[in-house]
């Protein structure tokens, strides 16, 4: 019986090489508007949509939101639009996602761009730097307590919690607006089936992409361990950018010069 097909929200701006952005864990299409509007749009025709699970896409209750329930919707509704091969690019699990579609479609991509990917040298180390990097509302959120907050979502001191938890960006309150179109399902197990569970490492060895790695040595999930052996893939070039973990937020031009070349 083949698999039900899911419905992916997106938005498409201006003309040209086609890009196709996609955000990080708990996130949406918004979380690109400042690297969008440094993207030359008579030059790129940029696709930004929201995973599954996420912003105003499909919320399948059965889907056990691991790294292919998370790509191959997504690669299956935007790929088959494209006649020419795309610049993917990833921030946070985004990366992930990317890179498991440029490896199920290589011929379809140009050009790979992972910003902030989380590359972990093992599961245990993945649950080490996640657990210590939660914030004090994800901490909550994923606890017991998280059914009544996401219950209680639309309330005022519930958003002032999370703005407080998430950003000191008082012009991000597109975040906050976005952070609960969610299912606490897709929100947790993408937490426990993808960010703990998927290996970039296995992906990276299979794949010939032209592939530029963005990091930055204040983002509290960079391995340095992690960026000597991406060195050592000859595809792939390292490119350090300030901003800690939220480079598209607080360095968006110098997101876009590197998608852009």
């Amino acid at each position: 019986m083949p698999k039900k097909s899911h419905s992916i929200a997106k938005k498409s701006y201006g003309s040209g090489q086609p890009v196709l952005l996609l955000h990080g864990f708990a996130g949406s299409h918004q979380h690109w508007n400042k690297v969008i509007i440094n993207i030359p749009q008579d030059k790129f025709h940029i696709i930004t949509p929201d995973s599954i699970g996420f912003g105003i896409s499909d919320k399948p209750s059965k889907l056990n939101y691991d790294i292919d329930d998370h790509s191959i919707p997504l690669a299956k509704d935007i790929l088959k639009d494209i006649n020419e091969p795309i610049i993917l690019v990833g921030h946070s699990m985004g990366a992930m996602i990317a890179l498991r579609i440029a490896k199920l479609h290589p011929s379809k991509v140009n050009k790979l761009v992972l910003i902030n990917p989380p590359i972990f040298r093992s599961p245990e180390h993945a649950k080490q730097v996640i657990r210590d990097n939660l914030t004090f509302f994800h901490k909550i959120y994923v606890s017991k307590l998280g059914s009544p907050i996401y219950l209680l979502r639309n309330n005022p001191l519930i958003k002032q919690l999370i703005s407080s938890s998430l950003t000191k960006d008082n012009n991000r309150s597109d975040i906050v607006d976005d952070y609960f179109n969610h299912s606490r399902r897709s929100f947790i197990r993408s937490i426990r089936n993808t960010l703990l569970t998927y290996s970039m490492y296995d992906d990276l060895e299979q794949i010939a992409v032209p592939t530029k790695y963005i990091y930055s040595h204040s983002d509290p999930l960079f391995d340095p361990k992690s960026l000597e052996l991406i060195k050592k893939f000859p595809n792939i070039q390292a490119v350090e950018i300030s901003g800690g973990h939220e480079i598209p937020f607080v360095n968006a031009n110098a997101v876009a010069q590197e998608i852009c070349t």
